[in-house]
């Protein structure tokens, strides 16, 4: 069954939202990813969130998709 192992690119995806959301802003940039996000304002970065949930979205939809289909037929 290949449905399980096609879960594992969004529950990726969530967990590397969580590990970004978790960086804090406390103005001194300590990690690589803390410089990263540096340079972006706060409205900009309010405004990644739009591509980032879809790319959530997108992700769900592709992992889901054979289970719905399956279900659809024997309805």
């Amino acid at each position: 069954m290949r449905y399980p192992i096609r879960l594992l690119p969004p529950l990726a995806y969530m967990a590397a939202i969580y590990l970004l959301s978790s960086i804090p802003d406390d103005g001194t940039p300590e990690t690589i990813g803390e410089k990263l996000l540096q340079w972006a304002t706060p409205e900009f970065q309010n405004l990644l969130h739009i591509p980032l949930f879809g790319g959530l979205a997108a992700t769900w939809y592709w992992a889901l998709r054979p289970i719905l289909k399956s279900t659809r037929a024997t309805v």
